[in-house]
């Protein structure tokens, strides 16, 4: 079983996740782009306080008192969550009852008779009692209340679930390489923008995602931050980083063992690799047709391979209670493939996953997992022994009676058997398949036709075709019926 994700390093780190196609290596960028986001949780407070720095003194009092609805005091004001947000936000800590004073009597009613105030505003909300107890004007509270919607949202009782549901904190940036990604979408590049103010075209330079990030994290040195790409070796990783080789190793950041910045190719600047900016990449071991990385590049990462795990795949059963264990199907399939067509040619754990009910398994069969078995036989064996290849790694030297192949010596089966006139139309059309495809024809009618009723017994809607891929059985599959 692959390892867990530990914490968030103390360290820069250089990781490159490897395996075969399914084994789970973007899903491990996914979790890990989990933990360096933060959660609402932990930002909930200062998300608030950063929101409120927008509002005014005047906002800020306005909403207490439609919060609370009710007469207030200021040392009452001064009390409330609202207000030592507020002077949190504006860095006071101090003098914040003048500043009330000051706006409740800037902002009361001219024909006030308890507020003598000779500098009033045109804008008025407030009143007070003979006890200076402080209120909103009751015509204006309709209005204020649309006008300050938002700011009297952070402190409704549902808000902080709503902001965990659509907010995150990202210290992280996800990018999947290709042929055509370059320096200029990973460092830095010439664009072309147009003046607001002219409407002529101009360029300049922009940064690419990986000093974007870096911008952000030498900015918040107290957390880190992960540069997170996809499929590192689909592009040409030496052109995609130019001159950041040299500094992205660990012992070259700043505050490293030797710290080294280089010039940049556009700007000219020069540039350090922060120390709280880790790497995390994930490669395809098995497609030859991609880039492979040097070992200028390679030596500045760990590896961790993904190997394909069998504990996470479930276990099917058909409607008569007989169950297909696709862990074991896997580890079978895999062992056979392995031995044919060597290590790198093993299915992960995917190609398995999501896979509720026999028909499901199928499908997934015929669509994905077969066709891929296919394409390693003609990269390693050749077409010309595509049938005998599949077959062996399909069923091994096992003779078996419900294969998902055409196959002129499987079509004989049912002939001495009981049920033999309930197999008869599927093995006529096995019998008239062969120039249509590999497939047995019964197999893709299950495979393919959702609609098929399950009243139909056909023989692939059972357990016993997908139990041959891993045991031999001579159970019959109508017994329990």
């Amino acid at each position: 079983m692959n390892a867990p994700i530990a914490a968030l390093p103390t360290e820069p780190t250089n990781v490159i996740f490897t395996g075969v196609a399914g084994t789970g290596k973007t899903y491990r960028l996914l979790e890990l782009q989990k933990r360096y986001d933060d959660s609402i949780a932990v930002c909930w407070d200062s998300w608030r306080i950063q929101q409120i720095s927008h509002y005014g003194w005047c906002d800020v009092v306005c909403a207490v008192l439609l919060l609370e609805d009710r007469l207030m005091t200021v040392p009452e004001m001064m009390q409330h969550p609202l207000i030592i947000d507020k002077a949190a936000a504006n860095k006071r800590n101090e003098n914040i009852n003048q500043t009330l004073w000051v706006q409740l009597n800037t902002h009361t009613h001219p024909d006030s008779t308890t507020v003598n105030s000779a500098q009033r505003s045109a804008n008025y909300y407030f009143d007070k009692t003979e006890t200076s107890q402080w209120y909103l004007l009751d015509e204006l509270k309709p209005i204020l209340t649309e006008q300050l919607s938002e700011l009297l949202s952070l402190y409704d009782d549902s808000a902080r679930q709503h902001y965990h549901q659509t907010h995150t904190v990202s210290r992280s940036c996800l990018v999947s390489f290709h042929q055509s990604y370059g320096y200029d979408e990973f460092v830095e590049g010439i664009r072309p923008r147009i003046n607001a103010q002219t409407g002529q075209m101009q360029y300049e330079i922009q940064q690419g995602a990986f000093l974007a990030l870096c911008a952000k994290a030498a900015s918040d040195p107290e957390h880190r931050y992960a540069m997170l790409i996809d499929e590192i070796n689909r592009a040409n990783t030496a052109q995609v980083f130019g001159e950041l080789m040299s500094v992205i190793e660990p012992s070259k950041r700043a505050g490293g063992a030797t710290p080294m910045s280089v010039r940049l190719a556009y700007s000219g600047r020069q540039f350090m690799v922060p120390s709280n900016v880790d790497i995390y990449a994930t490669m395809n071991t098995q497609d030859h047709s991609l880039a492979v990385l040097d070992m200028a590049f390679r030596r500045r990462f760990d590896f961790v391979t993904c190997y394909p795990d069998a504990s996470l795949l479930s276990v099917l059963k058909d409607d008569a209670g007989k169950e297909v264990d696709l862990a074991q199907m896997m580890l079978s399939i895999n062992q056979r493939l392995t031995a044919l067509c060597g290590e790198q040619a093993q299915l992960g754990q995917s190609y398995f996953m999501g896979i509720d009910d026999i028909r499901q398994l199928a499908k997934r069969l015929y669509r994905q997992i077969v066709p891929q078995i296919m394409a390693f036989i003609s990269l390693h064996r050749g077409e010309a022994y595509l049938l005998q290849s599949l077959h062996q790694i399909l069923y091994g030297d096992n003779s078996v009676s419900y294969s998902l192949l055409y196959h002129p010596d499987a079509l004989n089966y049912a002939a001495d058997e009981p049920h033999a006139s309930l197999f008869a139309a599927e093995a006529y059309e096995q019998r008239h398949s062969a120039e249509s495809g590999l497939f047995a024809q019964a197999f893709v009618a299950v495979a393919e036709n959702p609609s098929l009723s399950l009243e139909s017994r056909s023989i692939y809607l059972t357990a016993a075709p997908y139990q041959q891929l891993y045991s031999v059985s001579s159970e019959d599959p109508y017994d329990a019926r």
